[in-house]
């Protein structure tokens, strides 16, 4: 059974503001992500500036401040 009206060219013209939606949401999340990761990584406690620093060849955990 195949639909009763199929113009694809007019279906594509209707279609258009609604695919160019989606794709923007796409972007906005893939920047988004990204900036994401960007945050995450730069809010990384560095060991050298303190906090606790494990050595595998200590018998105890030291901090360091």
């Amino acid at each position: 059974m195949s639909a009763p009206k199929t113009d694809l060219d007019k279906q594509e013209v209707e279609h258009k503001p609604a695919i160019n939606g989606i794709k923007l949401s796409l972007i906005i999340v893939a920047l988004l992500f990204i900036g994401y990761l960007i945050y995450i990584a730069a809010a990384a406690d560095d060991p050298a500036e303190g906090g606790v620093r494990i050595d595998t060849n200590a018998e105890q955990i030291t901090t360091t401040e």
